[in-house]
């Protein structure tokens, strides 16, 4: 037996007198019984709370435009709880906590819709921002047991129309001009950051570099989709023209000395494709890149 569409989840059956609450408004049982089993469950609807100040396990979806979340208080044990955060159409979600104390060494707390990448073992660091791709959501996940805490903020900002752009704080650019350079967080965090330049089904991209300086031992920097043949581990020719194919999709690669696994998130290599789309996947260490596209 089994709650869907709930904060969290118990399996294979429910906890015996724990309250669970709903992500939205639906909330669905999913059983299956043989013999004399049976179950006996009550529930009840309140309305939804006017408030910014929001608790793991007891809220699931929000489209607040700011607010807090921190664990419920009291956890004796563990307890697997999703929460997510939905922005508004024109603008972007910056999510940022203060604090991170995991106790237990199976204790998670992870987010994903994020221009920076983490792989299931990562861990969102404190005190330091994360923003929200094109798609507008932020997804936490969470498994958090007695001594564990958490707190992290967000806020809303609203996108700008612009066409000077930076890895890691914009995911997305629609522009038919731009230029893509790093944050100032490269110089203290390694950072898994995507990049989209997407452009109309009848437009073909250009991009060129103006200056690449990558020598730390696991930076690299990958674009795919190019009509240019490229040689594996070389890097971009500096301010040479590079095209998107018929599909639009680019692939200029700097794999470290020590290659990640290909797909994996931990390499920064996207997966999705969209006709019509540039994509820009890095992984930097304290170098620089600057990017241009028309």
């Amino acid at each position: 037996m089994a709650f869907f569409d709930a904060t969290e989840s118990d399996w294979p059956q429910p906890v015996l007198n724990k309250i669970y609450y709903s992500t939205a408004n639906t909330l669905s049982v999913y059983s299956e019984f043989i013999g004399s089993d049976g179950f006996n469950c009550n529930w009840n609807t309140t309305p939804n709370e006017n408030t910014t100040k929001f608790k793991l396990c007891r809220h699931g979806q929000v489209t607040s435009a700011n607010g807090t979340i921190q664990p419920m208080a009291g956890n004796s044990t563990p307890r697997q709880c999703s929460f997510s955060i939905v922005a508004a159409p024109g603008y972007q979600i910056e999510f940022y906590c203060s604090a991170i104390n995991l106790k237990s060494y199976d204790s998670i707390f992870q987010v994903a819709g994020t221009t920076s990448i983490l792989s299931s073992g990562d861990v969102v660091e404190a005190n330091k921002p994360y923003f929200s791709t094109a798609e507008n959501e932020v997804v936490i996940a969470s498994n958090l047991g007695k001594g564990d805490w958490i707190d992290c903020k967000w806020t809303t900002l609203r996108r700008e129309n612009k066409t000077n752009f930076k890895l890691c704080r914009d995911g997305e650019a629609t522009s038919a001009i731009g230029t893509i350079t790093p944050t100032s967080d490269f110089k203290i965090h390694s950072i898994v950051c995507i990049f989209i330049i997407e452009a109309p089904a009848d437009q073909r991209i250009e991009i060129s570099c103006t200056d690449v300086d990558i020598t730390e031992y696991e930076s690299y920097l990958e674009i795919s989709g190019i009509t240019e043949y490229t040689v594996p581990e070389t890097m971009p020719v500096i301010n040479e023209v590079y095209h998107s194919d018929s599909n639009n999709k680019v692939v200029l690669a700097w794999p470290p000395k020590c290659p990640p696994r290909i797909g994996s998130a931990a390499s920064g290599r996207s997966r999705q494709r969209r006709t019509g789309s540039i994509y820009i996947n890095v992984i930097f260490h304290g170098d620089r890149l600057i990017l241009t596209f028309s």
